[in-house]
């Protein structure tokens, strides 16, 4: 007899690791990182929560926030940083609201 248990934390950290494949393979993330750099600029945002601007569908958000998603972007360029951050802003009512965004950066530190 299987355990089912096992079974699926199997199946799901294969397509886990199948989208990031995907993901990386699309985001072309080398190419960003360059044009924003010959840019002046020191950091890219590779996703922002609530914004269609970054996170397409519901799936796509919810694999942008699980911890495997900064740790397999950590393993693949490990010279480069990942970091959660919050961002608040004033909305068209005046209310505040928060985004959580993950930035990539290569400033070096001193």
């Amino acid at each position: 007899m299987t355990n089912l248990a096992e079974q699926a934390r199997k199946a799901d950290t294969r397509a886990f690791n199948t989208w990031f494949n995907r993901w990386c393979k699309k985001y072309k993330m080398e190419n960003r990182v360059m044009q924003s750099a010959n840019q002046g600029i020191d950091h890219i945002v590779i996703c922002e929560s609530d914004n269609p601007d970054y996170v397409h569908s519901v799936y796509e958000a919810r694999r942008f926030e699980d911890e495997r998603f900064t740790t397999r972007l950590k393993q693949e360029y490990p010279d480069l940083t990942f970091e959660w951050r919050e961002h608040s802003y004033k909305n068209l009512l005046g209310m505040t609201r928060t985004r959580h965004r993950l930035v990539v950066g290569w400033e070096k530190s001193e």
